[in-house]
C-alpha cells in the first residue's frame, strides 16, 4: 500500500465535488464524498482509511462532512492546493528516489568489492601459473645441468682410466 499515492488519489476524489460546488456556487450541492465510495475508489478497507487521512487532517487539507445525507469527507482549500501541486505524488517520488539512492549506495561498494576480489583472484591465478612455469623451467634446466654433470663425470673417469693405462 502506497500511502502517499492514496492520499493524492483521495484528494482527487474529494476535489471534484468541491470544484463543482465552487464553480456552480449552488446551495444544494454536497461537497463531501461518503466513506464507502472513498474506500471503493481507493481500493482500501475502512481500517486503512485513518492511516491515509491522518496526514491530510493534520495538514488541514480535508475535513469531515455530514450534510445533505452524506457522511464522509470533504476537501478544504489547502487540499485543493495540495492536489493541484501534486504534493503527495512529489513526496512519493522523493521517497522512491531516497530508497533508490540508499540501494545504490549499498550496491556500488558491494559490486566494487566483488570486482576487486575477482581481479585479485585472477591476478593470483596468473601469478601462480607464471610461477609454476618458471619452476618447471628451472627444474628442466637443473635436470639438464645434472645430466651434463653426469656426462662430464663419466668423461673424466674415462680420461683418468685412459691416462692410467
Amino acid at each position: 500500500m502506497n500511502i502517499n499515492l492514496k492520499r493524492h488519489n483521495l484528494l482527487g476524489i474529494l476535489s471534484k465535488p468541491r470544484i463543482e460546488w465552487e464553480i456552480n456556487k449552488a446551495e444544494n450541492i454536497a461537497i463531501g464524498v461518503p466513506f464507502n465510495k472513498i474506500c471503493n475508489e481507493l481500493n482500501c478497507q475502512k481500517d486503512e482509511l485513518p492511516l491515509i487521512t491522518s496526514e491530510l487532517f493534520s495538514s488541514d487539507e480535508i475535513g469531515p462532512h455530514n450534510t445533505h445525507g452524506i457522511i464522509g469527507l470533504c476537501a478544504k482549500s489547502k487540499g485543493l492546493t495540495a492536489y493541484s501541486n501534486k504534493k503527495y505524488k512529489r513526496l512519493n517520488n522523493a521517497r522512491i528516489k531516497s530508497n533508490l539512492k540508499d540501494f545504490v549506495q549499498i550496491i556500488i561498494p558491494v559490486f566494487a568489492l566483488v570486482v576487486a576480489i575477482l581481479a585479485l583472484s585472477i591476478k593470483i591465478e596468473n601469478l601462480n601459473t607464471k610461477t609454476a612455469k618458471e619452476i618447471k623451467t628451472i627444474e628442466l634446466r637443473q635436470q639438464h645441468l645434472q645430466d651434463e654433470i653426469v656426462i662430464l663425470n663419466n668423461q673424466k673417469e674415462s680420461w683418468q682410466k685412459d691416462s692410467l693405462r
